[in-house]
């Protein structure tokens, strides 16, 4: 198989240009959280630093809804068996469509010139049926990917191959990502000593995009064009939201991966920020209008307020780590408070351990203002 090689968009390109300024003015969206400073540091046997002290009220489990499945997204169907579900027009020529496999859902961007396809699902396999499954719309002639995690990319070789050179677009830090995290995490499942179910791991080539995405661009589908943006660090370092503006009286979309979980709490997972996150997405929801339509990468379409809730969630949850992290907890003494946190403390030990090295290694670290 062979892939054409990864190229920066260009400003240039007649089928996309680069949007310099951020489009319409900030919404406040944080909840009602004070940020104050400490006039402590952390523990002697950390390295002394300035910090600002988070205080936040603890958020109910059941913010959210119903009450988190713990784990959450443990949704696994056998081979072959991604599902037999029909395409849902969210908004004119923007279709959805939930897989029971990870719970994963697919998004199709409808112009004259072709289909916008968004992820490609956890295999080769998946992205086989997932492109059948879309034929009924058209055919894909651009590929995003909104992450880098496996469940959202490791079907990129199908539409990469010689014989469709479909471009796939994503992030420019995600091809690292798939090398530091993806790729050990392949070799194991295809060791047997990860913790996934059997697949067809042997059958997946680990692909990257083939445009990287290194500031906010457009992507001309014909009828309409579609906005890709690259985030800060967040759920990973290489998130990317695709942003469908209204046409006419319709609403907008704004296609967002894991940067927000609807089934579940958020997904603290390989190569997360939490104590960045909550910025990033108060950033993402600045620009998301009340009526718009929030697509995430699992589960259902959820409305704007709905983020600022899970907004809420991620800012506990930074807030708590800081609080463990100035006490000198290590990460067991830390989740075991259990009923503290925001979201299930069994969800949460990557979220500490990584919140932990981003405050040692950042001494400057941008701390969410809570308002």
């Amino acid at each position: 198989m062979s892939t054409k090689p990864t190229e920066r968009i260009s400003r240039e390109s007649s089928t996309e240009t680069a949007l310099n300024t951020r489009a319409g003015t900030p919404k406040p969206v944080s909840a009602s959280h004070a940020l104050m400073k400490s006039s402590k540091v952390a523990p002697s046997r950390r390295r002394r630093r300035k910090i600002a002290m988070i205080t936040a009220p603890r958020v109910p489990r059941t913010l959210i809804g119903a009450p988190f499945p713990v784990p959450h997204r443990a949704r696994w169907f056998p081979h072959g068996r991604i599902g037999r579900v029909s395409w849902n027009e969210i908004v004119p020529d923007v279709f959805s469509r939930r897989y029971p496999q990870d719970d994963i859902t697919v998004t199709v961007v409808r112009g004259t010139r072709g289909l916008l396809l968004v992820d490609t699902g956890s295999s080769p396999t998946d992205a086989a049926l997932i492109d059948a499954d879309v034929k009924q719309l058209g055919e894909v002639k651009w590929v995003v990917n909104t992450h880098a995690h496996y469940d959202h990319t490791f079907g990129n070789q199908h539409f990469a191959a010689a014989s469709r050179a479909v471009p796939i677009y994503g992030h420019h830090l995600l091809p690292a990502h798939l090398n530091d995290y993806e790729r050990p995490r392949l070799a194991a499942w295809r060791a047997g000593t990860g913790s996934e179910p059997p697949r067809d791991w042997h059958d997946v080539i680990i692909t990257p995009p083939t445009r990287l995405v290194h500031e906010r661009s457009w992507l001309d589908l014909g009828d309409r064009r579609v906005e890709l943006i690259p985030l800060d660090r967040g759920h990973t370092d290489s998130d990317l939201v695709i942003h469908v503006p209204a046409i006419d009286d319709s609403t907008g979309a704004w296609i967002v991966g894991d940067v927000i979980e609807e089934p579940g709490p958020p997904m603290y997972g390989s190569g997360c920020f939490p104590m960045r996150w909550p910025r990033t997405l108060a950033d993402v929801l600045d620009e998301i209008g009340e009526d718009d339509i929030i697509v995430p990468g699992h589960g259902r379409t959820v409305s704007r307020a709905f983020g600022v809730a899970q907004l809420a969630v991620l800012e506990s949850t930074a807030a708590l780590i800081l609080e463990h992290y100035q006490a000198g907890h290590n990460v067991d003494q830390a989740l075991a408070d259990q009923d503290a946190w925001a979201q299930p403390a069994a969800t949460l030990a990557l979220a500490v351990q990584n919140g932990y090295r981003e405050l040692d290694e950042d001494d400057d670290l941008d701390l969410p203002q809570l308002r």
